[in-house]
């Protein structure tokens, strides 16, 4: 496998992602979550957001994003720019 070189666009949404995950680490911890919880909701996060949608959800309160993202209603919060 080759590595790839990221273009500063791509490399920015990464970062953004890595900046939103961590924030929203944060919030499910003074949420008191548990593990079990934490995790399902973790893995479920990766697997909806990535380098395309990330700026479309980056904006918005984490509490408006957390309970999208558990209710699986991502779609209705999207910025559509």
């Amino acid at each position: 496998m080759t590595p790839t070189k990221l273009t500063p666009a791509q490399l920015k949404d990464h970062e953004l992602i890595k900046i939103h995950k961590s924030l929203l680490i944060k919030k499910l911890e003074q949420e008191d979550v548990t593990l079990k919880s934490k995790n399902y909701i973790l893995r479920y996060y990766d697997m909806v957001i990535n380098t395309d949608n990330i700026r479309n959800y980056y904006n918005r309160h984490i509490n408006i994003f957390l309970s999208a993202l558990i209710n699986n209603q991502l779609d209705k919060i999207a910025n559509s720019f």
